[in-house]
């Protein structure tokens, strides 16, 4: 299985392909706190009442558990969640029964960042009550950033990302899915935008 990891936005952040920060005749919001200027838009913070407002509303909870379920509760049980929380506060071993307690402490503790850990064979936040804690699978992660290709790219450096720097992501894309389906035989995939400079 190929996943990235998740990363979720404000609902005031600009759509993935960052189309609010490329020249062009689209539409530009006119929310105060969207700003078309790389440098403004770097330095906009990530707000608690954004962060609530998008796992209240925007957040889609029942497809992300059905999705690392597999079809299986207790898989899912078993999961480790971390959460990096504003000040750069990083909480490991989260573990939720359902749908309805990872979105209860999403809104509780606003995570700037999820991250998808493995499956143990004991729920994460049980593991102190276990004589054995110990990681039975994880998803097969390719992390690819557009910084990755910095000595190709001659239009951004570092973590700027333009209209010009995505047909280089569609290519990894491209080749990633080649080489895991061809060469090595997986067949189930998925692709996910980072949130950031890549996926």
């Amino acid at each position: 299985h190929f996943f990235g990891v998740l990363s979720p936005l404000s609902p005031l952040s600009p759509p993935p392909l960052l189309s609010v920060f490329t020249p062009g005749p689209h539409p530009i919001p006119t929310h105060p706190r969207v700003h078309t200027n790389r440098t403004q838009a770097k330095h906009m913070p990530v707000l608690p009442a954004d962060l609530e407002l998008y796992f209240k509303s925007l957040f889609p909870t029942k497809q992300f558990v059905e999705w690392l379920s597999y079809g299986d509760p207790e898989y899912f049980r078993c999961r480790e969640f971390s959460f990096t929380l504003p000040g750069d506060v990083y909480l490991r071993f989260r573990s939720f029964d359902d749908a309805q307690e990872l979105l209860a402490d999403l809104v509780r503790k606003k995570p700037e960042k999820i991250d998808i850990g493995g499956v143990y064979n004991v729920a994460p936040k049980a593991k102190d009550l276990s004589p054995v804690f110990q990681a039975l699978s994880k998803e097969l992660v390719f992390d690819v950033d557009i910084s990755d290709y910095d000595d190709v790219r001659g239009c951004c450096q570092d973590k700027g990302i333009c209209g010009r720097c995505w047909p280089l992501m569609a290519t990894a894309v491209k080749v990633l899915d080649h080489l895991l389906r061809q060469d090595f035989g997986f067949e189930c995939l998925q692709f996910v935008f980072s949130g950031r400079r890549g996926m």
